[in-house]
């Protein structure tokens, strides 16, 4: 059976305003945000193949990132083809 795939578009967004509410019992803080999205997009595939066993294949150069923590945190077997390809700049204010 061939792999079921999706492509999806994760758009950038700028902050527009940032407020700093209570501490939360887990020591965070609640945030009140608004942002406003632009058409720059990072792009995100994944395909899937039902197995008994689980095992992901992430296709990153950016180790640690929020795509490869989410991957770990399925509960579903299979086997996960990720890819990521970034065209979002980092650190440059843009999440």
């Amino acid at each position: 059976m061939p792999a079921a795939t999706i492509r999806l578009r994760s758009l950038a967004k700028i902050n527009l305003d940032l407020r700093v509410l209570d501490k939360r019992p887990d020591g965070y803080h609640n945030l009140r945000t608004i942002f406003q999205t632009v058409s720059l997009a990072d792009t995100i595939e994944i395909a899937y193949k039902p197995s008994r066993r689980f095992k992901i294949l992430l296709h990153s150069d950016i180790p640690g990132n929020l795509i490869e923590r989410a991957a770990k945190l399925l509960a579903i077997p299979g086997d996960f083809t990720i890819r990521l390809k970034k065209r979002i700049p980092m650190g440059g204010g843009l999440g």
